[in-house]
C-alpha cells in the first residue's frame, strides 16, 4: 500500500521494434509519421541516448519506440503499478506472473512511463559528463511537498545504464506532522555493440 501511495504522489498532475512505412490507399499510415528516425552506429552511444531524451522531451512515440522491443515484462509488474498509479482498480486486477507490456500500452501510458518530473531532471544533465565519470545526476527540483533527482550511472562491464529518478515526499499525517517517504523509478538499458541502446527492465523500489 505504502509503494502505491508513493506512486500516486509521484504522478499528481500529470521503460518496439522499429516499424517500415506503410501506405495505404496512397497515404502514409499516420501512426507511422517521423519514422525516418534511425539510431546512429557509433561507439559515441551518448548521441544516441540524446536521442531517447529528445524523444522523451517532445512526447515522440515513433521515435521514443525505436529504443524498446515489445512486448517486454517488468518481473514484478512495477511497469504495471506505475501506469495504473490512479486507477485502484486496475491496480488490484494486475495478477502474477508479469503481465507483457505491449507497443499498444507503450503508446496509451507514454505521459505515465515519462512523467514531466522525470523530463525536467533529465534535461539539466550533462549526458557527456557519464563517459567521464561514469555517473551524472540532475539538480534537485522541487515541487509542492516532494523534491525530485535524477541519477545516471554506467556499467562498462556489462555496458548497461540506468536512468535512477528518486523521490522524497512528506506526507502530512496530522496538522503539525509529517512523515517523509522515499522512492525510486529506474529504467534499465543495455548498450549494444553498435551504440545502440535498448531498454531492458523498469524497476520500482521504496
Amino acid at each position: 500500500m505504502i509503494k502505491i501511495l508513493f506512486i500516486l504522489f509521484f504522478l499528481s498532475g500529470s521503460f518496439c521494434s522499429f516499424s517500415q512505412e506503410k501506405w495505404a490507399s496512397g497515404k502514409k499510415d499516420t501512426i507511422l509519421e517521423n519514422t525516418d528516425f534511425r539510431q546512429k552506429d557509433t561507439s559515441f552511444w551518448i548521441y544516441n541516448l540524446r536521442q531517447l531524451r529528445d524523444a522523451v522531451y517532445t512526447s515522440n512515440k515513433v521515435k521514443a519506440k525505436i529504443f524498446f522491443n515489445f512486448p517486454f515484462k517488468s518481473e514484478g509488474n512495477e511497469i504495471w503499478y506505475l501506469v495504473y498509479s490512479d486507477n485502484e482498480k486496475a491496480i488490484e486486477k494486475i495478477k502474477h506472473p508479469s503481465k507483457p507490456f505491449t507497443e499498444k500500452d507503450f503508446e496509451t501510458h507514454f505521459a505515465k512511463i515519462f512523467p514531466k518530473q522525470l523530463t525536467k531532471c533529465f534535461l539539466k544533465i550533462k549526458l557527456e559528463t557519464i563517459l567521464k565519470n561514469g555517473q551524472a545526476e540532475s539538480e534537485i527540483i522541487k515541487e509542492g511537498n516532494a523534491t525530485y533527482k535524477l541519477y545516471i550511472t554506467y556499467d562498462k562491464i556489462l555496458r548497461t545504464f540506468e536512468l535512477n529518478l528518486a523521490t522524497n515526499t512528506l506526507y502530512k499525517i496530522s496538522d503539525s506532522e509529517y512523515e517523509p517517504a522515499e522512492a525510486n523509478y529506474i529504467y534499465r538499458f543495455k548498450v549494444l555493440k553498435n551504440g545502440h541502446i535498448k531498454f531492458q527492465e523498469f524497476l520500482m523500489a521504496g
